[in-house]
């Protein structure tokens, strides 16, 4: 494994908002672990940086810039540094969740929502604790992990569920990227998935619609509690709580509004907590990339029930936390990377 040997780790901020820019500056500044920090205002300066100083390692990117946006300059910017972590930056609103969800698939790691005075549910205050979740998880990508045979020693269930009559996915930061890439070209299945994906509403529906142009499966954002079909993806709606409950022998999705866990709403625990009881060892995990730890109580109800649980590797993981703790905690099953959990996911569900 290839370590960066830098100790500070170097930052680029892109944005032609001199009062946004500022304020990034401000907060990034006082994060432990941020060598130098440099500042463009549209995409054609942040090239011209990059290429001076390659080895920057992170990169908040703006979507709308005079002279050069921001998607025309991601491509190009991992041409310099295809290592470069880029963060999107943008509105919430239809338009920039598009946008943003575009510069996922081109290979940017994640997104902040910029603070915006029309957006009551978003504030401030919710950016910086974002802004630095998100750093601080990305600079994590660069440490040592704990000792890989400490995770070889962990006790773990040695087989997966056989037949599996459901999966589950939780993901965060990278997970739209991958989720695109595990279900795509499914065509057909005969168990549902369910997906939670850390993101806001708009987003959600968005990446609904791409994992069904992906998938080609019938894929229902979930913003109100709804009957079961089988041959459906099921993705929590942004702001919503997902929940699966057995009641008269049909199973049913419930959404709720109750407090964020882990700071996210919809957080993974809750559905992955609600699946153990209803399909108990009939059910297949699976915790993808993502910063933090949500997901971990669910991942232990669901291997207590009699369920398997997969990882996502380190290698293949924009950022080993969710996945990571569900290993350390002796919860996974396997662990392996994205290749073999999409072949496995289209294996099962067909």
């Amino acid at each position: 494994m290839n370590f960066n040997t830098k100790s500070k780790n170097d930052i680029l901020i892109v944005d032609d908002s001199i009062v946004i820019k500022n304020h990034t500056h401000r907060l990034v500044k006082a994060i432990a672990g941020i060598g130098t920090i440099y500042l463009a205002s549209n995409g054609q300066e942040a090239i011209n940086i990059l290429a001076e100083n390659p080895t920057i390692d992170i990169i908040i990117l703006d979507i709308q810039m005079p002279i050069m946006d921001g998607i025309t300059a991601l491509p190009r910017l991992l041409q310099i540094n295809p290592k470069a972590k880029i963060i999107i930056s943008s509105t919430l609103s239809v338009k920039g969740a598009e946008i943003t969800l575009q510069a996922l698939t081109l290979g940017a790691c994640d997104y902040i929502t910029k603070p915006s005075p029309s957006v009551f549910q978003y504030s401030v205050e919710d950016f910086q604790r974002e802004l630095t979740a998100k750093i601080q998880g990305l600079l994590s990508k660069e440490l040592p992990s704990k000792d890989p045979a400490s995770l070889r020693s962990m006790p773990i269930k040695s087989a997966l569920p056989l037949f599996p009559q459901a999966v589950v996915i939780g993901s965060s930061t990278g997970g739209p990227a991958a989720l695109l890439e595990i279900l795509g070209g499914l065509n057909q299945i005969k168990i549902p998935i369910f997906i939670v994906q850390h993101m806001p509403p708009i987003f959600t529906a968005l990446l609904a619609e791409n994992i069904q142009k992906s998938s080609g499966i019938k894929t229902i954002e979930v913003i109100e509690s709804l009957h079961l079909t089988d041959n459906c993806i099921y993705l929590a709606a942004g702001g919503y709580h997902l929940e699966i409950i057995s009641k008269n022998a049909q199973v049913l999705l419930e959404v709720n509004t109750t407090p964020p866990q882990n700071f996210c709403r919809p957080s993974v625990t809750p559905l992955f907590s609600s699946a153990a009881k209803v399909y108990k060892n009939r059910l297949l995990g699976c915790m993808l990339t993502g910063i933090g730890n949500d997901g971990l109580d669910g991942a232990r109800d669901i291997i207590n029930a009699g369920g398997g649980m997969i990882a996502q590797d380190e290698a293949s993981s924009v950022v080993w936390g969710m996945p990571r703790v569900v290993s350390e905690a002796g919860l996974a099953t396997q662990v392996m990377s994205l290749t073999h959990i999409k072949e496995l996911i289209h294996k099962i569900v067909k």
